[in-house]
């Protein structure tokens, strides 16, 4: 497990603070997400999070349209896992999935319903868990990003308006757009709602 800096979490949990337990993606509860699915998220979130040199209990702090703070609860991460997820970009965009769908059904009240195709500016439907098959029950839009360390003009608040730029593909749906970006350095989530 990488060291742990003077700003970073400790593996002990707060008791008073919520949590976003990532091994809850695996439920199977979630029409958007299979267990399998979910499970590989949460895999792929852990280790991004360990990369970063977090360990289970580290703060996420959100900014955004609202302001709150979560732990992060994650089981350990192995060498395999590191190594099955050795692709640092693709991880990083898997990691930012899985944390912003438990994020915003913990905020928005909403969970990820369908994953949206290519080129439609988004990456999942939101909506009410139960609905199964039917799309045209969506509430919002979700789209997500993950930046491992910011740096020169990769920042967390210049990617926000990016991703919120791109949802303009599909305002055609009359659907909000909940930008979710998660920056894995520190870790921070930014997470805004364009009506």
């Amino acid at each position: 497990m990488a060291a742990q800096g003077a700003n970073q979490a400790t593996a002990s949990l707060n008791e008073d603070m919520e949590a976003l337990v990532l091994d809850d993606l695996g439920s199977g509860t979630r029409q958007g997400l299979t267990a399998v699915w979910g499970n590989g998220l949460a895999e792929v979130a852990s280790v991004c999070l360990d990369r970063a040199g977090h360990t289970t209990g580290a703060i996420l702090h959100v900014q955004g349209d609202s302001q709150s703070k979560y732990q992060l609860v994650f089981g350990s991460v192995t060498q395999q896992m590191r190594d099955t997820h050795g692709d640092h970009q693709d991880a990083t965009e898997l990691g930012a999935y899985g944390i912003a769908c438990l994020l915003v059904e913990r905020m928005e009240g909403v969970t990820a319903i369908g994953r949206s195709c290519k080129g439609t500016g988004f990456d999942y439907w939101l909506g009410q868990s139960g609905k199964a098959g039917d799309l045209f029950q969506a509430s919002s839009r979700l789209e997500v990003s993950g930046i491992a360390k910011e740096s020169g003009s990769n920042t967390l608040n210049a990617r926000v308006k990016e991703k919120l730029i791109q949802t303009e593909q599909s305002d055609d749906t009359h659907l909000p757009a909940v930008v979710v970006v998660i920056l894995f350095e520190h870790p921070r989530a930014h997470k805004e709602t364009r009506l």
